[in-house]
């Protein structure tokens, strides 16, 4: 009897074991990101001009790196007729950290734009983290100039059945 139980005491360490390392060879694979707090992302960079721009489109290009991914990911809107030109982006459901080259290299795109083009530039940024109270919002150059086009808007999404029970009441048993 003894030996039945220690043989299914070794079974137990040697799976435990091996699931742990099956757990890490994931992890490794997936680049070390299971899980982390998760944010919803916006921002916007207004320019005065579609030639200013046209200028900063020119230099991120010349730059290169990340710099230039992060820019393929935004949208770019040029409205002449209302006088909109800006560089666009949203993210939904990321994991928005500062230590990330992704998040480093949009965040270089609005810095960047307002110290290259102080008087012709504005940025807005809006970052809503999971928590109730977690909204980080920020403002840079000439912000003055610009309608700002980011608001916070918080809503209910409900995911079960909407359906009135009407004149059905009975005891469920």
């Amino acid at each position: 009897m003894e030996t039945d139980d220690k043989n299914w005491h070794q079974i137990g360490e040697e799976y435990t074991k091996a699931l742990a390392e099956s757990m890490r060879q994931t992890v490794n694979i997936l680049g070390g990101q299971i899980m982390g707090y998760r944010s919803d992302v916006a921002y916007s960079i207004h320019f005065k001009t579609k030639d200013i721009l046209n200028q900063f489109i020119a230099l991120v290009m010349v730059k290169g790196g990340n710099e230039v991914e992060a820019l393929k990911e935004c949208g770019i809107e040029c409205n002449e007729t209302d006088g909109e030109f800006n560089v666009n982006f949203t993210w939904d459901d990321v994991k928005w950290y500062e230590s990330y080259p992704e998040v480093q290299a949009h965040t270089w795109l609005m810095e960047f734009a307002v110290e290259r083009f102080p008087e012709d530039c504005g940025y807005e940024y809006v970052r809503i983290g999971e928590e109730s109270n977690d909204i980080e919002e920020q403002q840079g150059g000439a912000m003055d100039a610009f309608n700002y086009g980011i608001h916070i808007k918080r809503s209910f999404d409900i995911d079960f059945s909407d359906d009135p029970i009407g004149d059905d009441l009975a005891i469920i048993p």
